[in-house]
């Protein structure tokens, strides 16, 4: 991949978007056609790199990634027409014959920082977005996946216009020269709160608004009327899918000490028909992203077994290749590492609670998490979840699936960000919603009470329009 001046890019990209040549509903589409080419004919690299980066395979990328982008683009190609279509009000009575409405424009050049557990879905989603408002967009992968971001980098620009939609490689060194030395019309960033706390003051120091994706610890409730088969067979999914290496993957489960014991044996009865030979040779099971990771991770699982809990199951990992099993644990003390920060692993801890109150003020008492879910064939629990609890998303009886559906916002709240996007949540993200007022410009229309000196039949007449 040749070098390039990453402070000419952005220079070049604010020039070109005042070309106006972003804004035709014509390079929108032929934008998000462009993407899909991409994905479709370089399927083979990006297998690749991804296998490389995070031991994922083919099926992995399909159901994980390149499913989820298509879905995006083909539902923006779908609505793009109508989300460009001004938002009209008519006639404005106190402005009469005037008519008003809203009209999208774009914000000007973004910049996403995108992170590493779903390289390719996340450093094209929320772009599918941002192209569809008509935005200039400069992408910077994460360094943590080199070899995804070599593709990107590398491909990205043959398939789309270069001068609008851009992708700069390299490491912290990068983002931070992009951040100190450059000014944006919009930032997103995803990843974790440390380093979102760095993007939002750097963002701040230029008056650039941002939208924050940034995870947390996403709680589960499992009460007394849950389908404890189903709960344990999802659970887990959420937690061996790309080895729980997800931002809205269950980190703890609260489950009523009533049918605690039965969840783990469902666990167990899940984890030996997912595994019959193990995970570690399972070919659709993933890997750790890098030895640092690896090692955190490790660490969680070393704690004293009285504190972290006891191993229902999993438990084994392999440092040369960085596998570890998905691993479930019971009667976790709510002081143990594992309950202190956002998981990002196949690592699941599990406390017993006497109630749906205990439950609820246990989530209460920590920050708001980027999801929540309960598992619950009660109606009223249900509802309690939803009045009682803050998160970004909440799903109920399952977990992780409602990323999947364009139509819901993704976003935070609180300490798991601010923000949303997806489907048209993101063209709105990355859109100016202007107030036009268009008014009349002839005379018999430019009523006399309007203007000065003002007497009191003029100021009563007024009072009356407005």
């Amino acid at each position: 991949m040749k070098t390039v001046d990453i402070n000419t890019v952005v220079a070049d990209q604010r020039k070109y978007f005042r070309t106006n040549a972003t804004k035709s509903y014509e390079w929108r589409i032929a934008q998000l056609n462009g993407l899909t080419k991409f994905l479709d004919e370089k399927k083979s690299e990006i297998v690749a790199a991804v296998q490389k980066d995070l031991g994922k395979s083919s099926f992995q990328y399909d159901i994980g990634e390149g499913v989820q982008l298509g879905n995006e683009i083909n539902h923006a190609i779908k609505y793009l027409s109508s989300w460009m279509a001004p938002t009209s009000f008519g006639r404005v009575m106190n402005q009469f014959p005037a008519t008003a409405h809203i009209h999208a424009e774009p914000l000007g050049v973004i910049l996403m920082l995108s992170t590493w557990n779903f390289p390719f879905q996340q450093a094209l989603s929320a772009a599918i977005g941002a192209i569809a408002a008509g935005n200039c967009v400069l992408i910077k992968p994460s360094e943590h996946t080199p070899s995804c971001a070599e593709v990107l980098g590398n491909y990205l620009s043959d398939y789309v216009d270069a001068e609008a939609i851009a992708v700069v490689t390299g490491g912290p060194e990068v983002a931070i020269k992009l951040l100190r030395e450059n000014k944006f019309d919009h930032i997103l960033f995803t990843g974790s709160s440390k380093i979102g706390t760095l993007v939002y003051q750097a963002a701040a120091a230029k008056l650039t608004p941002v939208t924050l994706e940034l995870g947390g610890k996403s709680p589960v409730i499992v009460d007394e009327t849950a389908n404890i088969d189903l709960t344990a067979r999802r659970l887990l999914f959420g937690k061996l899918f790309n080895c729980g290496q997800i931002c809205i993957a269950p980190d703890y489960v609260l489950v009523m000490e009533s049918v605690q014991e039965s969840l783990m044996d469902a666990f167990r009865k899940a984890y030996s028909e997912f595994f019959p030979d193990g995970p570690a040779k399972d070919p659709e099971y993933g890997r750790i992203v890098n030895d640092a990771h690896f090692q955190r991770l490790s660490e969680l699982a070393d704690e004293d077994p009285d504190i972290r809990g006891k191993i229902i199951v999993g438990g084994d990992r392999d440092a040369k290749t960085k596998f570890m099993a998905p691993t479930i644990f019971n009667n976790t003390q709510p002081h143990a590492m594992l309950m202190t920060d956002e998981i990002f692993g196949p690592l699941l801890p599990c406390l017993g609670v006497r109630s749906l109150e205990d439950a609820l003020s246990f989530i209460n008492d920590r920050p708001k998490p980027l999801s929540a879910y309960i598992f619950t064939t009660n109606q009223q629990n249900v509802d309690r979840m939803i009045e009682e609890t803050s998160s970004g998303g909440l799903c109920i009886n399952d977990v992780i699936m409602q990323f999947t559906i364009p139509q819901l916002p993704f976003g935070g709240v609180g300490q798991s960000g601010f923000g949303s996007i997806h489907g048209k949540t993101s063209f709105d993200t990355f859109s100016h919603a202007k107030s036009v007022l268009h008014q009349s410009a002839i005379n018999v229309f430019d009523p006399a009470p309007r203007y000065p000196p003002y007497t009191d039949n003029k100021k009563w007449i007024l009072r009356k329009i407005l």
